[in-house]
Protein backbone atom coordinates (compact mmCIF):
# COMPACT_ATOMS: atom_id res chain seq x y z
CA UNK A 1 0.00 0.00 0.00
CA UNK A 2 1.45 3.02 -0.77
CA UNK A 3 1.59 5.92 1.55
CA UNK A 4 1.77 9.91 0.94
CA UNK A 5 4.25 12.02 3.14
CA UNK A 6 1.90 14.94 5.17
CA UNK A 7 4.07 16.29 7.41
CA UNK A 8 7.07 15.72 10.34
CA UNK A 9 5.58 14.85 13.45
CA UNK A 10 7.41 16.14 16.08
CA UNK A 11 9.01 15.28 19.10
CA UNK A 12 6.39 15.66 21.22
CA UNK A 13 3.68 13.79 19.10
CA UNK A 14 6.19 10.65 18.62
CA UNK A 15 6.74 10.55 22.54
CA UNK A 16 3.09 10.58 23.15
CA UNK A 17 2.19 7.83 20.59
CA UNK A 18 4.76 5.39 21.97
CA UNK A 19 3.67 2.53 24.18
CA UNK A 20 4.98 -0.52 25.66
CA UNK A 21 3.82 -4.12 25.92
CA UNK A 22 7.02 -5.86 27.32
CA UNK A 23 7.12 -5.42 31.07
CA UNK A 24 9.95 -3.36 32.91
CA UNK A 25 12.56 -5.63 34.37
CA UNK A 26 15.24 -5.00 37.00
CA UNK A 27 14.44 -0.99 37.80
CA UNK A 28 12.72 -1.50 41.22
CA UNK A 29 15.09 0.70 42.66
CA UNK A 30 14.55 3.50 40.71
CA UNK A 31 10.93 3.29 40.73
CA UNK A 32 11.12 3.03 44.47
CA UNK A 33 13.23 6.68 44.54
CA UNK A 34 10.65 7.82 41.50
CA UNK A 35 7.80 7.05 44.29
CA UNK A 36 9.37 8.63 47.07
CA UNK A 37 10.28 11.98 45.43
CA UNK A 38 7.06 12.11 43.81
CA UNK A 39 5.05 11.63 47.40
CA UNK A 40 6.98 14.79 48.89
CA UNK A 41 6.27 16.74 45.70
CA UNK A 42 2.46 16.12 46.89
CA UNK A 43 2.97 17.47 49.71
CA UNK A 44 4.21 20.76 48.58
CA UNK A 45 8.15 19.81 48.81
CA UNK A 46 9.28 19.73 45.48
CA UNK A 47 11.94 17.75 43.94
CA UNK A 48 14.44 17.27 41.06
CA UNK A 49 16.04 13.90 40.16
CA UNK A 50 18.53 13.60 37.33
CA UNK A 51 19.06 9.97 35.85
CA UNK A 52 21.95 9.47 33.82
CA UNK A 53 22.92 6.33 31.70
CA UNK A 54 24.76 5.39 28.20
CA UNK A 55 22.30 5.10 25.15
CA UNK A 56 20.14 2.77 25.19
CA UNK A 57 20.33 1.76 28.89
CA UNK A 58 16.68 2.20 29.24
CA UNK A 59 16.45 6.01 30.58
CA UNK A 60 13.27 6.63 28.23
CA UNK A 61 11.32 3.26 29.19
CA UNK A 62 11.71 3.77 32.93
CA UNK A 63 9.87 6.90 32.77
CA UNK A 64 7.37 5.78 30.88
CA UNK A 65 6.57 3.10 33.48
CA UNK A 66 6.44 5.90 35.87
CA UNK A 67 4.37 7.71 34.26
CA UNK A 68 1.95 5.27 33.80
CA UNK A 69 1.76 5.24 37.11
CA UNK A 70 0.92 8.88 37.99
CA UNK A 71 -1.14 9.57 34.96
CA UNK A 72 -3.84 7.30 36.91
CA UNK A 73 -4.23 10.58 39.12
CA UNK A 74 -5.60 14.32 38.22
CA UNK A 75 -1.71 15.34 37.09
CA UNK A 76 -0.14 18.24 35.42
CA UNK A 77 2.31 16.36 32.85
CA UNK A 78 5.00 18.50 30.88
CA UNK A 79 7.00 16.71 28.42
CA UNK A 80 10.44 18.18 27.13
CA UNK A 81 12.82 16.59 24.38
CA UNK A 82 15.79 18.37 23.84
CA UNK A 83 17.06 17.24 20.04
CA UNK A 84 20.97 17.03 18.70
CA UNK A 85 19.02 19.24 15.87
CA UNK A 86 17.81 22.19 17.76
CA UNK A 87 21.02 22.81 20.53
CA UNK A 88 21.53 26.77 19.07
CA UNK A 89 17.60 27.17 19.27
CA UNK A 90 16.54 29.09 22.44
CA UNK A 91 13.75 27.21 24.03
CA UNK A 92 13.51 24.63 22.14
CA UNK A 93 11.83 21.70 24.21
CA UNK A 94 9.21 24.29 25.56
CA UNK A 95 8.71 25.74 22.35
CA UNK A 96 7.60 22.52 20.67
CA UNK A 97 5.35 21.23 23.62
CA UNK A 98 3.77 24.43 23.43
CA UNK A 99 2.97 24.03 20.37
CA UNK A 100 1.63 20.75 21.05
CA UNK A 101 -0.53 21.73 23.45
CA UNK A 102 -2.11 24.85 21.71
CA UNK A 103 -2.72 22.07 18.17
CA UNK A 104 -0.64 25.34 16.24
CA UNK A 105 -0.29 23.93 13.14
CA UNK A 106 -0.96 26.49 11.28
CA UNK A 107 1.20 30.30 11.82
CA UNK A 108 -1.64 32.94 12.77
CA UNK A 109 -4.36 30.03 13.92
CA UNK A 110 -6.60 32.11 15.71
CA UNK A 111 -8.17 29.37 16.83
CA UNK A 112 -4.37 28.91 18.70
CA UNK A 113 -4.52 32.58 20.36
CA UNK A 114 -7.87 31.62 21.79
CA UNK A 115 -6.49 28.43 23.28
CA UNK A 116 -3.38 29.98 25.03
CA UNK A 117 -5.64 33.05 26.28
CA UNK A 118 -7.94 30.20 27.44
CA UNK A 119 -5.36 28.17 29.58
CA UNK A 120 -3.90 31.27 31.20
CA UNK A 121 -7.61 32.45 32.38
CA UNK A 122 -7.89 29.12 33.68
CA UNK A 123 -4.03 28.99 35.82
CA UNK A 124 -5.46 32.23 37.10
CA UNK A 125 -2.26 34.28 35.37
CA UNK A 126 -2.56 37.52 33.50
CA UNK A 127 -3.66 37.13 30.02
CA UNK A 128 -2.25 40.86 28.73
CA UNK A 129 0.83 40.21 30.07
CA UNK A 130 2.13 36.20 29.52
CA UNK A 131 -0.14 35.76 26.19
CA UNK A 132 2.18 38.40 24.14
CA UNK A 133 5.02 36.67 25.69
CA UNK A 134 4.26 33.22 24.97
CA UNK A 135 2.91 33.73 21.59
CA UNK A 136 6.17 35.71 20.61
CA UNK A 137 7.76 32.63 21.92
CA UNK A 138 6.26 29.97 19.97
CA UNK A 139 5.91 32.25 17.02
CA UNK A 140 2.34 33.14 16.84
CA UNK A 141 1.51 36.14 15.84
CA UNK A 142 -1.28 38.04 17.43
CA UNK A 143 -2.86 40.32 14.69
CA UNK A 144 -3.91 43.63 16.46
CA UNK A 145 -5.06 41.66 20.29
CA UNK A 146 -1.44 42.91 21.76
CA UNK A 147 1.58 44.24 21.08
CA UNK A 148 4.94 43.08 19.90
CA UNK A 149 7.26 42.60 22.79
CA UNK A 150 9.59 45.39 23.40
CA UNK A 151 12.75 46.18 25.34
CA UNK A 152 16.90 44.46 24.72
CA UNK A 153 17.11 41.20 23.69
CA UNK A 154 18.13 40.40 27.04
CA UNK A 155 15.12 41.88 28.71
CA UNK A 156 12.84 39.58 26.24
CA UNK A 157 14.61 36.67 27.13
CA UNK A 158 14.29 37.12 30.69
CA UNK A 159 10.47 37.23 29.89
CA UNK A 160 10.46 34.28 28.09
CA UNK A 161 12.48 32.40 31.03
CA UNK A 162 9.86 33.63 34.02
CA UNK A 163 6.85 33.05 31.57
CA UNK A 164 7.85 29.02 31.60
CA UNK A 165 8.26 29.01 35.33
CA UNK A 166 5.37 31.05 35.74
CA UNK A 167 3.20 28.41 34.23
CA UNK A 168 4.34 25.52 35.51
CA UNK A 169 4.12 27.11 39.26
CA UNK A 170 0.60 27.99 38.30
CA UNK A 171 -0.36 24.25 36.93
CA UNK A 172 0.86 23.08 40.46
CA UNK A 173 -1.44 25.19 42.32
CA UNK A 174 -4.98 23.40 40.47
CA UNK A 175 -3.11 19.87 39.95
CA UNK A 176 0.49 18.09 41.33
CA UNK A 177 2.96 18.68 38.11
CA UNK A 178 5.14 16.41 36.46
CA UNK A 179 7.70 18.23 34.57
CA UNK A 180 9.56 15.75 32.37
CA UNK A 181 13.29 16.55 30.16
CA UNK A 182 14.53 14.13 28.48
CA UNK A 183 18.63 14.20 26.62
CA UNK A 184 19.64 16.95 28.47
CA UNK A 185 22.94 16.82 27.12
CA UNK A 186 21.87 17.91 23.74
CA UNK A 187 19.37 21.18 25.74
CA UNK A 188 20.31 24.72 23.96
CA UNK A 189 21.36 27.57 26.91
CA UNK A 190 18.73 29.18 27.29
CA UNK A 191 16.34 25.69 28.19
CA UNK A 192 18.90 25.32 31.23
CA UNK A 193 18.23 28.68 32.22
CA UNK A 194 14.78 27.91 32.29
CA UNK A 195 15.51 24.68 34.71
CA UNK A 196 17.86 26.65 37.18
CA UNK A 197 14.74 28.77 37.71
CA UNK A 198 12.36 26.17 37.67
CA UNK A 199 14.39 23.60 40.28
CA UNK A 200 15.02 26.68 42.85
CA UNK A 201 11.71 27.27 42.14
CA UNK A 202 10.14 23.86 42.80
CA UNK A 203 10.97 23.25 46.48
CA UNK A 204 8.00 25.02 47.89
CA UNK A 205 5.55 23.86 45.14
CA UNK A 206 3.92 20.33 44.13
CA UNK A 207 6.23 19.84 41.13
CA UNK A 208 8.52 16.86 40.25
CA UNK A 209 11.02 17.90 38.10
CA UNK A 210 12.50 14.13 36.08
CA UNK A 211 15.77 15.26 33.83
CA UNK A 212 17.71 12.61 31.84
CA UNK A 213 21.30 12.84 30.37
CA UNK A 214 24.00 10.80 28.87
CA UNK A 215 27.35 10.52 31.71
CA UNK A 216 29.16 13.42 29.72
CA UNK A 217 26.43 16.17 30.77
CA UNK A 218 27.75 18.38 33.47
CA UNK A 219 25.31 18.83 36.51
CA UNK A 220 25.04 22.74 37.22
CA UNK A 221 22.43 22.04 40.20
CA UNK A 222 25.03 19.73 42.47
CA UNK A 223 24.83 20.94 46.02
CA UNK A 224 20.99 21.64 45.82
CA UNK A 225 19.40 19.75 48.40
CA UNK A 226 15.95 19.13 46.45
CA UNK A 227 18.34 17.39 43.70
CA UNK A 228 19.40 13.22 43.07
CA UNK A 229 21.12 12.40 40.74
CA UNK A 230 20.91 8.13 39.93
CA UNK A 231 22.76 6.88 37.63
CA UNK A 232 21.19 3.19 35.56
CA UNK A 233 23.73 0.39 35.50
CA UNK A 234 22.98 -2.33 32.59
CA UNK A 235 20.86 -5.03 33.19
CA UNK A 236 22.47 -8.02 35.14
CA UNK A 237 22.42 -11.60 33.56
CA UNK A 238 19.51 -12.62 35.40
CA UNK A 239 17.58 -9.80 34.49
CA UNK A 240 18.38 -9.95 30.89
CA UNK A 241 17.03 -13.04 30.40
CA UNK A 242 14.10 -12.11 32.27
CA UNK A 243 13.49 -9.66 29.60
Amino acid sequence: VPYRVVRARSRTEIGEARSDTAPLIGRDVELKLLERAWNSSLVGEGQVILFTADPGVGKSRLLRAFQDTVLQSDITRVLWYCSPYHQNTANYPAIEQLRWMLRLTEEGSLDSLLRLEDMLDRLGLSVERLAPTIASLISLPTGERYHDLEGSPEYIKREFVSAQRDLLLAASKQAPALLVVEDLHWADPTTLEVLDEVIDAVRNARILVVLTARPEFLVPWTGRSNVATHKLTHLNRHETRQL
